[in-house]
């Protein structure tokens, strides 16, 4: 069995591959092919978290769950302005 934890951590993993294959592409089939799964993933993955992670930690982690979701939000906000090229190009 996988716990939270370890699945995001996979997740974030996994973006930086993509995200690595995208730059080291030769051609541009191959960057769009990496690109559309970098995207699908990150939707994905910021969704999951949107609805699941961040609700729980508000709720069941004390003292501080809602601050410690906030902050994840806000990361996940600086990030996605760091990819907001790749993204905005899908």
């Amino acid at each position: 069995m996988t716990s939270i934890s370890d699945a995001i951590i996979h997740d974030h993993k996994e973006l930086k591959e993509y995200y690595g294959k995208i730059m080291n592409a030769g051609d541009s089939d191959t960057k769009t092919r990496w690109r559309n799964q970098f995207v699908w993933e990150l939707a994905r993955h910021s969704i999951a978290e949107e609805l699941v992670v961040y609700p729980a930690m508000e709720k069941h982690v004390t003292p501080g769950g809602k601050e410690m979701a906030e902050k994840d939000r806000q990361e996940h906000q600086v990030v996605s302005s760091l990819f907001q090229p790749i993204i905005s190009t899908y």
